[in-house]
C-alpha cells in the first residue's frame, strides 16, 4: 500500500487519524488550530482517501502496521494522537 499523508505546523507531532470509511479531510476544521502548536501529521489509512489498497484486505492490525512504518520512516518514535471514529 501507498500511504498518503500530510504535514501542518511545527513542534511536538501529533499523529491525526481519521475513521472508518473517512479520510484526513475529516480533521480540516481543526488543522489550523492545532498546527499552532504541534507539528500535525494527517494520515489516509489503507484504502482511505488517498492511499491505496492492492490486496482491498483491511484489517486493525494491519492499519496499525501501517502508521507504524509511517512514523518510523518520519523518524518519530513518539507522538501525541488523537483518532475519531
Amino acid at each position: 500500500a501507498d500511504l498518503w499523508y500530510r504535514e501542518e505546523g511545527s513542534g511536538e507531532p501529533l499523529l491525526l487519524l481519521h475513521g472508518f470509511l473517512d479520510c484526513a479531510n475529516a480533521w480540516d476544521p481543526f488543522v489550523a488550530t492545532l498546527a499552532r502548536r504541534y507539528r500535525v501529521i494527517l494520515a489516509e489509512l489503507r484504502g482511505h482517501g488517498r492511499s491505496t489498497n492492492r490486496t482491498g484486505a483491511f484489517t486493525m492490525r494491519q492499519s496499525s502496521e501501517d502508521v507504524l512504518a509511517l512514523l518510523d520512516s518520519l523518524r518519530l518514535p513518539r507522538v501525541h494522537a488523537m483518532g475519531i471514529s
